[in-house]
């Protein structure tokens, strides 16, 4: 959710499983990677704000070309969780929501303007996003992309 400086960051990274396509977004190990097209939709609903570094997905088995990506950094941080309507568990004394049992609701007003956001509150490893993203895209065709969906207030 806030910048970082990305220039340390693998240029090639080694994939394994056997050859095939790997679809627009890749989560790997915490770090999340994004195709051009992917990319260019995230630049186009947020310009400018999010961080982008190139990076060559190869092969693990024989060292061949799978992919180029770009490591993706979400730099929108928002609480964005409704603390009246949600029903998951808050701890007061250090901030954050816990992720066992409970419904998260997500404030619409809490998060006007964001359409992909790390939630400060939230200690897993979760991006959320709007439903303008989640349907521009599919508009698109954006592959490999996996969503949960809550109730907003």
């Amino acid at each position: 959710g806030v910048p970082v400086h990305m220039e340390s960051m693998p240029k090639r990274v080694r994939w394994g499983g056997g050859n095939r396509d790997l679809g627009d977004f890749q989560n790997a190990i915490g770090h999340f990677l994004v195709s051009e097209k992917m990319r260019d939709v995230i630049e186009q609903l947020e310009p400018g704000l999010h961080q982008f570094q190139p990076v060559e997905i190869i092969w693990k088995k024989d060292g061949s070309h799978a992919a180029d990506f770009f490591w993706f950094n979400p730099c929108n941080r928002t609480d964005g969780i409704d603390r009246t309507h949600s029903t998951a568990g808050y701890n007061e004394k250090i901030g954050k929501w816990k992720y066992e049992g409970g419904e998260f609701v997500v404030s619409l007003a809490q998060t006007a303007g964001c359409h992909i956001w790390i939630d400060p509150r939230t200690s897993f490893n979760l991006v959320w996003v709007s439903e303008v993203f989640k349907q521009t895209i599919e508009n698109v065709g954006i592959t490999g992309v996996g969503f949960s969906e809550y109730k907003v207030v």
